[in-house]
């Protein structure tokens, strides 16, 4: 295998691409790390080598090797096109399982990977000196375990995300060394807060347990590398996805003036068992247009299941938000993750927790374009709306039924609200299916 080697003189940071590396490669083709072998890097906690590292290489397979206990990245690869990493085991990474950063034309299957960071995480980074983007990436047949994201995109991301796909998943939390483990922020994270254009993305077949946040989208406003304007998200499909056990909404956001557009969420099934601290739901949810993306970045939000900000034409079809017999709200841990205060997990605290009101299943809020069909909530006991519009323009709600117990189904705010349909609803059970709310 033609590889040049050795250590390298970088700083141990993220904006450095080979730090130190096991492994690593540059400017070469048609190179393989193949067979049943094991790297072990033997390392007790986070920084030193990345076990294999490549940059600007081409026509690379990576194939059935273990990857244990690295200290930073396990697969780093940088500007590195047609690779193809089948059957690959990464366990009790300490940083990101594998990272294709730059990269075009990859394929990951039937990996397992257990990591504290991100299990899977694509990035776009100025590491090459120029914005390149990351597509024609498939993913599939993978077991993701994570303490941050079982699959991300955007942690860095100045250039731009095309055509991604990613099917027939599990995702789960890392449990590592802690009594039952510690949760994953979120299962799927979607971003772009450095100016790139995420544009087709499709996310089929996944279950996740033990992820907070199943699903997080955010366009922000962070603009590293001296970016000149926010990006975009538009055409995503996330479809078949259930998952147990989460404790934070499901977010999609945008900022005043740049609206993730064109998302599709169908046949999806997410069960809450928890929530954030009570009181802060009484605050408003901040813009955090250029803070780090991730999904407790706004605190305690109005919704138990699912909050959307600032998005334009957002489908929702056969999307159940359900709780747990017996929904907890939790205190803040007293820790921080990417800077952000997080409550625990009913598991490790159950003691502290206090049975209380999930509130509204769903908040709309700045939304041009909406359409529910078939929507399955659970209903306030404290007699709030299951779904909440504000601002809300060009929405349809047809197909739904009020769960047992409501009082009010849809309340809507905002002068700016219009056109809203309200058709072929079952409200037998609500005691009002729509309310309106001036102010």
């Amino acid at each position: 295998m033609p590889t040049t080697g050795g250590f390298s003189n970088a700083a141990d940071d993220e904006t450095s691409f080979f730090h130190y590396a096991l492994i690593w490669a540059e400017n070469v083709e048609r190179i393989g790390i193949i067979g049943q072998g094991t790297i072990d890097s033997n390392y007790t906690r986070r920084h030193g080598p990345k076990a294999i590292a490549l940059k600007r290489c081409r026509f690379v397979d990576i194939k059935g090797v273990r990857l244990l206990n690295c200290p930073n990245y396990n697969i780093s690869l940088l500007g590195t096109d047609y690779v193809n990493i089948d059957g690959v085991t990464i366990l009790n990474g300490f940083a990101d399982g594998i990272d294709p950063d730059a990269c075009h034309n990859m394929r990951i299957e039937n990996c397992h990977i257990e990591s504290r960071d991100d299990a899977i995480v694509l990035k776009t980074s100025f590491s090459l000196g120029e914005r390149r983007s990351c597509e024609n990436i498939t993913v599939i047949n993978c077991f993701l375990a994570s303490r941050a994201n079982c699959f991300a995109l955007g942690t860095e991301s100045g250039g731009d995300f095309r055509q991604i796909a990613l099917s027939n998943c599990i995702m789960a939390n890392f449990a590592g060394d802690l009594p039952g483990g510690d949760h994953a922020t979120s299962g799927i994270s979607l971003r772009s807060v450095d100016g790139a254009n995420v544009d087709g993305v499709a996310i089929s077949n996944v279950t996740m347990r033990n992820a907070c946040c199943p699903i997080f989208i955010r366009l922000g406003s962070r603009l590293r590398d001296r970016a000149p304007a926010p990006g975009s998200i538009r055409n995503v499909l996330i479809s078949n996805v259930m998952a147990a056990n989460a404790s934070w909404p499901c977010a999609i956001a945008g900022i005043p003036g740049y609206y993730p557009e064109g998302i599709t969420l169908s046949n999806i099934r997410l069960t809450y068992t928890s929530g954030g601290p009570l009181e802060a739901r009484q605050f408003p949810v901040p813009e955090q247009e250029r803070q780090y993306p991730t999904a407790n970045m706004f605190g305690t939000l109005p919704a138990y299941g699912l909050y959307c900000r600032h998005v334009k034409n957002l489908a929702l079809s056969n999307v159940q938000l359900l709780c747990s017999d017996r929904f907890v709200r939790l205190p803040l841990s007293g820790k921080k993750r990417n800077g952000y205060p997080y409550w625990q997990t009913p598991e490790t605290i159950a003691e502290t927790s206090v049975e209380d009101d999930p509130g509204a299943a769903l908040v709309a809020d700045d939304l041009i374009g909406l359409d529910i069909a078939a929507l399955q909530a659970r209903a306030g006991a404290g007699g709030g709306p299951v779904l909440q519009f504000i601002d809300v323009r060009d929405a349809f709600v047809h197909g739904c039924r009020a769960p047992e117990q409501t009082n009010v189904y849809l309340e809507v705010r905002g002068r700016p609200t219009d056109h809203i349909g309200f058709v072929g609803n079952c409200m037998d059970e609500a005691r009002k299916a729509v309310r309106r709310v001036r102010r």
